[in-house]
């Protein structure tokens, strides 16, 4: 603190230091400069309505009409700009804090806002751990009931001794909870374990943690495993407890027949199942023929210049030169395109 530093042959104060920016913010810098700074070099800054590399911040009240103040914006506009169709091609607008890294893809000058991401790509993985879901609940039910001969005799025991459906039904609905939370620990080791590698792949930094700095977030999850245990454990307890105990102790079989609700429950499993499949299959088939099919011209052979200003205003004799160069040099017979 209060040291200084030369950068850009100019000479900074350092008035304030922060600490690492997390990861998940949608402003990364390395270094910040005030305005008061800028203002010294430029004295107009202040008066160039046209710039749109700034983002602006707001605190509202409340009770703040967004409608009604978004409609005072165009006048804001005109009365600041001396273009008349400045409206045309610039809109004014607010949005929401917590929706600027997922909502926020339509904007065309939104140079601040680190890796936004499309919200509407979290819908289809919404829908897809769903499926997830009720796969592995239907699956649990149909593998506990198909299971259920294996306890005939203890419940036949507990029965003769005194035990009441509701102990038994309470019992089981228990283990299914306690099944969920087992469930949930080895998700939660799993993903300490995998997400850092999935980082690398996909470029990101994805974590965890940040569930676990939410209180909210940490009683969903819980909340949630308690209602899929409780939820998944319900047929199967009333399965279990519905046992002929007369039969069972006499070592014969439950007897019943072919249950509607169970064959519904695998056709449901399988067709979740296959429906998964299919779209899986149609998703890599749709990137494999964006990676692979011939869309005219070689990718690898392709130049970027950078324009400035000065590369502007001699931009037809650049392009002449380059079409020259270009022309005399083919490449497997194949024109180059040059545009602007």
């Amino acid at each position: 603190m209060g040291n200084s530093l030369t950068w850009r042959e100019k000479e900074f104060k350092i008035t304030g230091i922060l600490k690492n920016i997390p990861e998940n913010s949608h402003l990364q810098f390395s270094a910040l400069s005030s305005v008061a700074t800028i203002l010294a070099d430029d004295k107009g800054y202040n008066d160039q309505w046209g710039g749109n590399s700034l983002n602006t911040y707001f605190v509202l009240n409340p009770n703040t009409n967004i409608p009604e103040m978004e409609a005072k914006f165009p006048a804001f506009m005109s009365r600041h700009m001396d273009d008349p169709d400045i409206n045309t091609f610039y809109k004014l607008y607010l949005q929401p804090l917590n929706q600027v890294h997922l909502s926020s893809m339509d904007i065309e000058h939104d140079y601040n806002n680190y890796r936004k991401f499309n919200g509407s790509y979290l819908d289809v993985f919404y829908v897809i751990g769903v499926f997830i879901l009720l796969i592995a609940g239907v699956n649990f039910m149909n593998l506990t009931t198909a299971r259920a001969s294996h306890r005939w005799k203890e419940i036949g025991v507990r029965k003769t001794v005194g035990a009441k459906k509701l102990q038994l039904f309470s019992q089981f609905i228990f283990e299914s909870v306690l099944l969920a939370f087992m469930s949930l620990v080895l998700a939660v080791l799993l993903d300490l374990l995998f997400v850092p590698m999935l980082n690398s792949l996909i470029g990101r930094q994805l974590s965890l943690m940040v569930f676990f700095n939410q209180y909210q977030m940490i009683a969903l999850v819980i909340g949630g495993t308690i209602a899929l245990g409780f939820l998944t454990g319900i047929y199967p307890s009333f399965y279990m407890t519905s046992f002929n105990m007369s039969r069972v102790l006499k070592g014969g079989a439950q007897g019943e027949g072919r249950s509607l609700f169970r064959s519904g429950l695998v056709v449901l499993q399988f067709g979740l199942a296959l429906a998964m499949i299919v779209s899986t299959l149609i998703v890599v088939q749709q990137l494999s023929f964006m990676k692979n099919t011939d869309i005219g011209f070689n990718k690898d052979e392709i130049m970027l210049v950078p324009m400035n200003r000065e590369a502007n205003d001699k931009f037809e004799t650049i392009k002449q030169e380059l079409l020259k160069k270009f022309n005399n040099q083919r490449c497997n017979s194949k024109w180059p395109t040059v545009g602007k």
